[in-house]
């Protein structure tokens, strides 16, 4: 597969908090505080599972404890960072349904909060006790749900720390990760493509419809200086199109072309701008036409329309759609493009390579 169909991007960004592994860690007047390293169990293995959503991602993380010491009460924290990006829309962001088990078995959480501090890496801990006999090896689960990143753009952003599992004796033997995409529109492309994650070789697996990606580095020793966070980024869509050869980015908030497998929405106004076109909304009804006569029409929720007089049948219907985050007063319409294309004696095709709308002729 060529590295241009990858529609998902890995970035790293040391500075921007994320949600993490499970951490080592003791408890002391009620404040958490992380071990430098255990001194006796180890992080045998880590499997992380992501499916990820416009607004939120449902996260499952399964690890391999073993202790390699006397029997002990051992204290596990997985933290809950309420602060965000800078520019983050949703600025307190807290994990919901935070769940855990040992070998199957429910475990009790407790949420520890403690007054936001200069220095302190996370306020918010979930926080569990297991006892480890000399020698065993016991498997612990985590699920939980994370609203995602999100910026006034649209761009999001699913988070994962590694670091934190530095806190445990020597190096992680294995880490496999796995982000699915679940939205039934594709990833997109973000500019600064590629994955900088130190220790980490090579770039992720991508699947063969673009939809998942995962990689397995082995012996795998994280601290705070190095090979710390996980960001995958992606757009609910498209934003780029390519009209006679040239760039177009789109302006306003109607600029995302939205792509259900095979199927890309356009929004109205951005299209009849491209191909010239005057756009008329009202009551519901959308009328598309040029000065040459030739016109498209369609009506909110339903997949009947004309096309220069000729009823025809539409794929999907004509829906209201706004970038994630934004009110209702910037609203727009989207329909199905290849229709509005061949009213207007256009032809539309996607570029992968791009992740690009092509549009080119036009009468």
């Amino acid at each position: 597969m060529k590295a241009g169909s990858l529609v998902m991007s890995l970035l790293v960004l040391s500075a921007m908090p994320t949600l993490a592994d499970d951490s080592a860690i003791k408890v002391v007047g009620g404040a958490v505080q992380m071990l430098d390293e255990h001194s006796d169990v180890r992080m045998v293995s880590a499997v992380i599972t992501a499916d990820v959503y416009a607004d939120k991602s449902d996260v499952r993380c399964e690890y391999v404890f073993t202790n390699e010491g006397k029997g002990q009460m051992v204290t596990l924290g997985f933290p809950d960072m309420p602060g965000r990006e800078p520019g983050d829309i949703i600025p307190d962001a807290h994990l919901e349904n935070f769940r855990s088990w040992a070998d199957g078995q429910r475990l009790s959480v407790r949420l520890y909060t403690s007054p936001r501090k200069k220095g302190r890496a996370f306020d918010r801990w979930y926080v569990r006790e297991i006892w480890f006999s000399p020698g065993q090896t016991r498997k612990v689960v985590n699920t939980y749900t994370q609203p995602n990143g999100e910026i006034s753009d649209g761009s999001r952003w699913f988070p994962y720390s590694i670091w934190l599992a530095g806190s445990w004796k020597g190096a992680i033997g294995k880490l496999d990760v796995t982000v699915r995409w679940r939205e039934p529109y594709l990833w997109s492309l973000c500019n600064n493509a590629g994955m900088k994650l130190p220790d980490l070789a090579g770039p992720p697996e991508i699947s063969d419809d673009c939809r998942s990606l995962s990689w397995s580095p082995a012996n795998l020793e994280p601290s705070r200086k190095h090979a710390g966070n996980i960001h995958v980024y992606f757009r609910p869509g498209w934003r780029r199109a390519i009209v006679h050869g040239e760039d177009d980015w789109g302006s306003g908030y109607g600029r995302v072309f939205l792509v259900f497998s095979d199927l890309t929405m356009a929004p109205l106004r951005r299209m009849a701008r491209m191909l010239g076109l005057e756009c008329v909304w009202a009551d519901g009804v959308v009328v598309l036409s040029n000065a040459a006569g030739s016109t498209f029409v369609c009506r909110l929720d339903s997949a009947k329309a004309v096309a220069n007089g000729k009823p025809i049948t539409l794929r999907r219907a004509p829906m209201l759609w706004t970038a994630p985050g934004f009110s209702k007063e910037r609203i727009h319409v989207y329909a199905p493009i290849r229709p509005i294309c061949e009213a207007f004696g256009w032809q539309c095709s996607l570029d992968y390579e791009r992740c690009a709308v092509v549009l080119e002729g036009g009468g």
